[in-house]
């Protein structure tokens, strides 16, 4: 997610030139329904509780509310150790747009693999609030191996929003390796209103980060 070459010390002989057929292109497979993306990980953090972090995609037409993650946790033979869930921090998962998640649980002795059940969600949810991020960065603190993003949000929504809340995904190179949302310093926004955020990562060394993703929620007035 290794060819050995062919050493020969003769002269190699003349190439004789072959028709390859041009391969039909094939559609692409998306996927009915809300389901989990296969860009997910896990790591167990300085406390020894397992995270596992992916994202999960709304291929729907409805926005989605309360998302619920579950995960099922076995050891080599198959034995069922321990499952648990999380929600998304998204409060709501607009139609055809995807968020992360994390479930954390203390560490099952002797696991050996994960699975995922089918995502849970209502189908009453509302779109996301217009709340524009801007001045954002992200920097990788070698001291305790954290990672953080700072930034600032907008209202212009045109009304008030209220706890509002940056959400941002972590990816390495292939994988998702974080998920952790925050609330803006003044926590509910008028129009027009800016306020800044942090949002710090702890547990591993995220010095593997390559790239984030931000999105906001909150409650509208």
């Amino acid at each position: 997610w290794v060819y050995l070459p062919y050493i020969n010390k003769q002269e190699p002989p003349t190439p004789t030139a072959t028709l390859t057929p041009t391969p039909t292109p094939q559609p692409t497979v998306v996927q009915p329904g809300i389901y989990i993306l296969p860009n997910y990980s896990s790591y167990v953090d300085n406390i020894d509780y397992l995270h596992i972090v992916g994202e999960v995609q709304n291929n729907t037409s409805n926005h989605l509310y309360f998302v619920k993650i579950s995960a099922n946790i076995f050891n080599s033979g198959g034995q069922l150790l321990d499952t648990d869930y999380t929600y998304i921090y998204l409060d709501n998962l607009p139609a055809g747009d995807k968020t992360c998640f994390d479930i954390l649980l203390e560490e099952p002795a002797g696991w050996s693999y994960y699975e995922f059940d089918v995502p849970t969600y209502w189908t009453n949810g509302e779109p996301l609030p217009n709340l524009t991020v801007f001045n954002d960065s992200g920097s990788y603190k070698s001291t305790y191996g954290q990672y953080e993003i700072i930034g600032q949000v907008r209202n212009d929504h045109g009304t008030r929003v209220e706890y509002v809340s940056p959400v941002a995904t972590l990816y390495n190179t292939s994988v998702v390796v974080g998920c952790n949302f925050t609330y803006v310093n003044s926590t509910h926004l008028d129009p027009g209103q800016t306020s800044s955020f942090k949002i710090t990562y702890y547990g591993r060394d995220y010095t593997d980060v390559t790239s984030y993703r931000l999105q906001v929620d909150g409650n509208t007035q």
